[in-house]
């Protein structure tokens, strides 16, 4: 699709305008967002001299937009000097980030989708990735973790491949695996995106959290190929359940070509597909030899009338997964810890980047099939093991203070403790972990857990709150883990070999880790048995 160069056409002063009312109407929590960006509007095409100008525009505003009795009641003294002087800093604190906006019209929507779309756009980044031709590639929702080994993976990877080369744009998104992999994989080809926000602009939010948005997301985006979009206004937002279907509407109309990979039937995705597929739009499905539940919505758009594409056979998509527990004990793995107290630093499987690994590293490893790159929990003891420390964490510690924990329960008996925990989709326990002498870890700062109600957080002194887990029996008690921490990261080249005990559940896996690592290795064969 062809494009005017340089079609970006708001004014530096009406963007100011825009910005200084969108700031403005960000005070008001009875305005729903599309009245917000209609008065933002409005605002600027609008001549106000000083704040009487400004009372009588709202007034008429509120008047002719029909608004509730009460939201125009409640205009009262709104805006007062002080507020529009901090909407005036605000507005020229997004001007100097170089925030801007955009017209729908000037971002060319398809014809068929104009009319729907919101008037006004906050944008940040390069202008130039609108006069590309753009495409969106399409995955339904996936699960926590993922791997090389994943069909959609290989085929997002192939369909990506081929669009870069044909010099289109990628119009995706982020904050799931789906749109972040085609950002991964346009900024290896370096090629542009477009980005649709499913919040505010980032660029619209305070320091603190632009600099948290910069730090998790640049590696992805090569930032002067990238242009960011979002439609909503500063202040209160749609649901989030609204926010995400509203981006991914706006990233199958805002693309001139759309890819499907895999979606599920009856969904969000094949519902928005389906319309574009009845508005004409240039589609292509991918067409699996065999369909199953995650391409039942590739067979409903096929059988509706979209070309299909086939880009890969089905032995090439799937990694060859070796057999990596049920083998039978051998006599010279043991099963059980020596005599001297250990305690047990059990690994699991990771979703998303490892500590430490970038987003665009994490998904360069599935892309370019590294060994490990699923994140299993033998991937993770196999990481541990090659950096030689087991890396604190503070993620469910109160507090955040981050700590290594450990479990003094004898081996044997762990399998009785195993359970599901829904709220954080996975396993309290997985049989894979690193056993150290308790004697050695005591020397550096090994604690054990102080099991204790509200009063006792109360009462901790700051040093020792680390230490700290909550137990109000019988709806809260983790005490029969026999919980132990440490403050910081564990060092293991620091530890004699003869202190330490890898466990894993299978003499498969004990065949791997024992050569490669120099450790003994004790088989938890009972967790097998769960």
């Amino acid at each position: 699709m062809n494009r005017d160069k340089n079609q970006v056409r708001i004014s530096r002063e009406n963007l100011y305008n825009l910005l200084f009312f969108a700031a403005l109407a960000s005070q008001r929590t009875d305005l729903i967002p599309a009245q917000r960006i209609s008065l933002a509007a409005a605002f600027s095409h609008s001549t106000i001299s000083g704040r009487t100008g400004l009372r009588a525009f709202l007034e008429d505003f509120l008047s002719a937009n029909n608004l509730d009795e009460t939201v125009r009641r409640n205009l009262g003294r709104w805006p007062t000097s002080g507020q529009t002087e901090k909407a005036r800093t605000q507005a020229q604190t997004w001007m100097k980030r170089k925030v801007f906006m955009i017209s729908a019209e000037d971002l060319g929507f398809r014809n068929s989708t104009k009319q729907d779309e919101p008037s006004l756009f906050f944008a940040w980044g390069e202008k130039s990735v609108l006069d590309s031709p753009r495409a969106a590639i399409l995955n339904s929702r996936k699960p926590r973790r993922i791997g090389p080994e994943d069909r959609w993976v290989e085929v997002t990877k192939k369909l990506a491949e081929q669009l870069f080369n044909d010099g289109f744009c990628a119009v995706t998104g982020l904050g799931n695996f789906q749109y972040e992999l085609v950002c991964a994989l346009a900024r290896k080809a370096k090629s542009p995106v477009l980005i649709v926000c499913d919040h505010h602009l980032p660029f619209l939010l305070p320091q603190e959290k632009l600099d948290e948005f910069l730090r998790t997301f640049e590696c992805l985006l090569p930032l002067e190929q990238a242009l960011i979009l979002s439609p909503f206004m500063p202040g209160r937002l749609p649901s989030k359940k609204e926010r995400i279907v509203e981006r991914d509407r706006l990233i199958v109309n805002l693309a001139d070509k759309i890819m499907v990979a895999e979606i599920r039937p009856h969904g969000n995705m094949e519902r928005l597909v389906k319309t574009a597929l009845h508005q004409k739009a240039h589609i292509q499905v991918f067409a699996p030899e065999k369909f199953n539940r995650a391409t039942g919505g590739n067979k409903t758009l096929l059988e509706s009338g979209a070309s299909a594409c086939k880009i890969l056979s089905e032995t090439s998509a799937t990694v060859r997964k070796e057999k990596t527990s049920g083998s039978k004990p051998r006599s010279d793995f043991k099963d059980h810890l020596p005599e001297r107290p250990y305690l047990i630093h059990f690994t699991r499987s990771c979703s998303g980047p490892w500590p430490g690994q970038s987003l665009y590293e994490f998904y360069s490893s599935l892309t370019d099939n590294e060994q490990g790159a699923g994140h299993a929990a033998f991937d993770t003891l196999n990481r541990i093991l090659r950096e030689k420390k087991i890396r604190a964490s503070g993620r469910l510690i109160r507090g955040r203070d981050a700590v290594v924990s450990f479990t003094a329960r004898p081996l044997d008996e762990l399998s009785e403790l195993v359970r599901w925990r829904p709220g954080l989709i996975r396993w309290n326990f997985e049989p894979y972990g690193v056993a150290v002498s308790r004697d050695y870890l005591s020397e550096i700062g090994l604690a054990r857990v102080i099991y204790g109600n509200e009063d006792v957080w109360k009462n901790l002194v700051p040093d020792h709150r680390y230490r700290f887990q909550l137990h109000e029996p019988p709806k809260t008690d983790w005490s029969k883990e026999m919980e132990w921490r440490l403050s910081g990261d564990l060092d293991l080249r620091a530890i004699s070999p003869e202190f330490v005990r890898v466990i894993v559940p299978s003499t498969f896996e004990a065949e791997q880790i024992a050569p490669e690592h120099g450790y003994q290795v004790v088989l938890a064969s009972d967790f097998l048995k769960i």
